[in-house]
């Protein structure tokens, strides 16, 4: 179930989303906006790189089992991301249409790698360390903020307030 969910976001990721300048939440759109800044394709190392920390801090704070599934899923997310980058058609044009092709693609991706117990990382893991620091904030909370937080970007970053609102669809979704 894990690596279905893994290959399901990959492609709503590389081939509808990105394409199409739609913000993203997350880890998965901070590599994204570092992707397009550097003028690169290969997010997925991108992606792989800003969670190394955190990986390390859920190995010490989180329990073992749940950091060892959770690299597995983004190194294998990274791997996959690039790969499909490089192989699998992009699909631009009707961004309306993308996004909300791309969400439904890694919205059932995410469910799964959620499902199997693991996560793709990034605010997931943020989440939940910020939890054990402060037990009545909800997880849902703290994710939310991140994200609104990092689509926001989007608009600054594109200059394009529509890539944001997009974002906001794609999450919504």
């Amino acid at each position: 179930m894990d690596f279905t969910g893994i290959i399901l976001f990959a492609i709503g990721w590389r081939c509808f989303i990105f394409p199409n300048k739609a913000g993203l939440g997350g880890f998965a759109g901070i590599a994204s906006l570092i992707g397009y800044i550097l003028n690169r394709n290969d997010l997925g190392s991108f992606l792989f790189l800003i969670n190394i920390p955190l990986l390390i801090l859920a190995f010490i704070y989180l329990s073992k089992e749940f950091c060892i599934k959770s690299a597995f899923t983004i190194i294998t997310i990274a791997l996959t991301s690039n790969l499909f980058g490089k192989i699998l058609p992009i699909f631009c044009g009707n961004r309306l249409i993308f996004c909300i092709c791309g969400a439904i693609l890694s919205g059932i991706g995410l469910g799964c790698i959620f499902k199997s117990g693991s996560t793709s990382g990034g605010s997931d893991i943020v989440s939940m360390l910020i939890k054990l620091k402060y037990p009545k904030v909800k997880v849902g909370t703290i994710m939310l903020y991140f994200d609104v937080t990092v689509i926001g970007l989007f608009a600054i970053v594109y200059k394009d307030i529509t890539s944001a609102l997009y974002g906001a669809l794609v999450s919504f979704i």
